[in-house]
């Protein structure tokens, strides 16, 4: 078995140009694939649920709630129709925003509610004292690299990270704001898109959300906060679609470039297996040869595949989707299916190739095409 491998890897460096070639036509297929699948892990993962059973009025378009606008009386029938039920109903200011380079979620609602309604949990820093300071949660601090001290720009206006929070559920990538601030930050045309029903101790949550949803007449959705959340990632739903797609794409593409890669490389060298078999080579042995050969260049091409999707993957930081961090990773499985898939498709190629050749004629070998 060592002197096959000697032999192969003398055949390897002697035939350089071609076994580059090859090396360099299998690198892009494999780190293709494997960032199609650290796309896909990225987006399965998981963002916290959140468990709080406030109510939230939402414009009827629940999954893009940012898009919409609620009548500012909305605010005062959910008061009317809740009555002793209704501890509370506050407005929250809903938008996609860029701050830098990055459209992230801004979240504006009464300061007081922070704590006690929207369950934010000061984790560093300190609470917004100036008007121009905000809160930032975890998801964004991952996503972006922002620190308390950060300074970006919103809608023209410099804003300090006073404070890193902690916050559950759809909540956990967003930019928070006091509601005053940002409804004088949109010059009071942006509204407010979602109303915060917390329901008073010992009521019925049920009744509550269903009587306030019979009088919406279809001007806005009523849902419980974990049914909304459960709206929001059914857009995850079809990216973990769309990923696990382009991983099947990823698979197909390195199945098909690695069998051609190896059929090819066999058919530009007929005149070689002719050369060999005419000199009393056997078929057996140019078959393990040219096997061993193309595992070996496959092996090769894996490994700087492997190099360059990391590398890739390094210089992409993670990124916010309306409600969740999304951060491309390899699964540990990824690299061991992908190596074997890379190897066994390619030794397979070889394989067949190399049988397709064989039948014919030591003479039709040695015909220059």
């Amino acid at each position: 078995m060592t002197g096959v491998l000697r032999f192969v890897l003398r055949d390897i460096v002697a035939d350089w140009r071609r076994s580059v070639t090859h090396i360099a036509a299998i690198v892009p297929i494999v780190a293709a694939y494997l960032i199609l699948i650290a796309i896909a892990g990225g987006l399965r993962g998981e963002s916290e649920e959140i468990e709080a059973q406030n109510i939230v009025i939402l414009s009827p378009n629940a999954l893009d709630p940012a898009s919409g606008r609620l009548d500012p009386a909305v605010l005062d029938l959910a008061r009317d129709i809740g009555g002793s039920d209704v501890a509370s109903a506050t407005p929250m200011i809903l938008r996609p925003i860029r701050m830098d380079d990055r459209i992230v979620q801004l979240r504006a609602a009464p300061f007081i509610t922070w704590q006690p309604i929207h369950d934010l949990t000061l984790l560093t820093g300190s609470w917004p004292d100036d008007p121009d300071e905000v809160a930032i949660t975890e998801g964004i601090a991952i996503a972006t690299d922002w620190t308390v001290g950060t300074r970006a720009e919103i809608f023209g206006t410099i804003f300090e990270v006073s404070a890193l929070v902690r916050a559950p559920g759809t909540k956990f990538a967003s930019v928070w704001m006091p509601y005053d601030r940002a409804d004088v930050l949109f010059e009071g045309q942006s509204g407010f898109q979602m109303v915060t029903v917390e329901p008073a101790d010992g009521t019925d949550f049920r009744e509550l959300r269903d009587r306030l949803a019979a009088a919406s007449n279809g001007q806005f959705s009523v849902y419980f906060e974990a049914e909304f959340a459960e709206l929001q990632t059914a857009r995850r739903g079809a990216a973990q679609n769309l990923a696990t797609v382009a991983t099947i794409v990823g698979i197909a593409a390195l199945v098909f470039g690695g069998f051609n890669l190896a059929a090819i490389s066999l058919a530009e060298r007929r005149r070689d297996l002719g050369i060999a078999r005419s000199v009393g080579v056997s078929r057996n042995a140019l078959g393990g040869l040219a096997v061993t050969r193309t595992s070996l260049l496959a092996v090769a091409g894996f490994v700087l595949g492997g190099l360059v999707a990391t590398g890739a993957l390094a210089f992409t930081s993670a990124t916010t989707v309306r409600g969740f961090v999304f951060e491309p990773e390899i699964p540990p499985m990824s690299w061991v299916l992908g190596a074997v898939i890379t190897i066994t498709v390619s030794a397979a190629g070889s394989w067949l190739a190399f049988g397709s050749a064989t039948r014919s004629s030591v003479k039709d070998l040695l015909e220059t095409r």
